[in-house]
C-alpha cells in the first residue's frame, strides 16, 4: 500500500536503515478536497447537492457541527441568495 501511495505521489520515502520513513506530500485538507471532488464527480455527476443533503440528514452531525456549517456558508457566501 505504501509503495502505491508513493508511486501516486502522495508520499515521500526516506529509505534509512533499518526502517523506511514515509511523509505525506500534501496536506490533509488538500487530499480531502481532492477526494471529495472525485467522489462527487463519480457518484453524482459533479453535483455536490446530494452529498450535502445526505450529510445534513446524517444523525452523526451534532448541533455544533451544523452551526459550524451554517457559519462557514455565511462566511463564504455572505448570506446572499444569488
Amino acid at each position: 500500500m505504501m509503495q502505491i501511495l508513493e508511486r501516486q505521489g502522495h508520499l515521500r520515502v526516506s529509505r534509512a536503515q533499518p526502517a523506511s520513513v514515509y511523509r505525506a506530500t500534501s496536506s490533509r485538507e488538500r487530499v480531502l478536497r481532492k477526494m471529495v471532488h472525485e467522489f462527487v464527480d463519480r457518484v453524482s455527476g459533479g453535483s455536490a447537492e446530494p452529498l450535502v443533503q445526505h450529510l445534513l440528514r446524517d444523525t452523526r452531525l451534532t448541533d455544533v457541527d451544523l452551526r459550524a456549517v451554517v457559519a462557514r456558508l455565511l462566511q463564504e457566501h455572505g448570506g446572499d441568495d444569488g
